[in-house]
């Protein structure tokens, strides 16, 4: 997911650097759905991972967040994204 998401905004930036041609702006439009259905198949494919997996991610991302440069005041968003996936699944 993260390198179609790099792709596309390498896309994105080639479109407005050229101008837009037709072309390129029709080739990002395209790259959108694939980022969106990677995102799509991403979040699907964790609803078969194990709880414990689950759990020791969150813990992991929670915890690189916390001792990030600034302290963690970036961190928070994390954390609550950490505890509204474990009350999904």
């Amino acid at each position: 997911l993260g390198g179609v998401a790099v792709g596309q905004m390498s896309l994105g930036i080639a479109t407005l650097l050229n101008y837009v041609p037709i072309g390129l702006a029709a080739a990002h439009q395209l790259g959108s759905l694939v980022v969106l259905s990677s995102g799509i198949y991403v979040v699907h494919s964790m609803r078969y991972v194990s709880p414990v997996v689950l759990r020791q991610i969150g813990s992991r991302v929670s915890t690189s967040a916390t001792s990030s440069i600034g302290g963690g005041g970036g961190g928070a968003g994390i954390g609550v994204a950490s505890k509204a996936m474990k009350k999904v699944f």
